[in-house]
């Protein structure tokens, strides 16, 4: 009976304790996402002021930045912060969006505002 209940007890613990982890997880991927939005809302916010060149240089750093999450956290942090990401632009600039997004429908390399 002894060894029961310190069986069931540490079967609490550890319930407990991977609890605490998947809501640090979940807690640590909505601030991923968070940071996905205010990127794109920095890009939209800038980028009338910027060249191709530019806009390209910022787009490396938000892949540099999702290379480094998926290395270095996980796959579904990653994910979660390019959809944040693409989400954010779609939704705060429509021409900046398929700039990015459809660069190939795009007709002019300047962005136009």
């Amino acid at each position: 009976m002894f060894s029961i209940n310190i069986r069931t007890a540490a079967l609490s613990v550890l319930t407990a304790c991977f609890a605490a982890a998947c809501s640090g997880k979940d807690q640590q991927t909505k601030q991923i996402s968070q940071q996905g939005i205010n990127d794109a809302m920095r890009l939209v916010e800038i980028a009338p002021s910027l060249s191709p060149t530019a806009i390209e240089k910022e787009l490396l750093e938000i892949r540099a930045r999702e290379y480094e999450y998926r290395t270095q956290i996980g796959d579904t942090q990653a994910d979660a912060y390019i959809k944040a990401f693409e989400s954010g632009i779609n939704q705060a600039d429509d021409s900046l969006a398929r700039l990015i997004f459809e660069p190939e429908q795009s007709n002019t390399e300047e962005y136009a505002y």
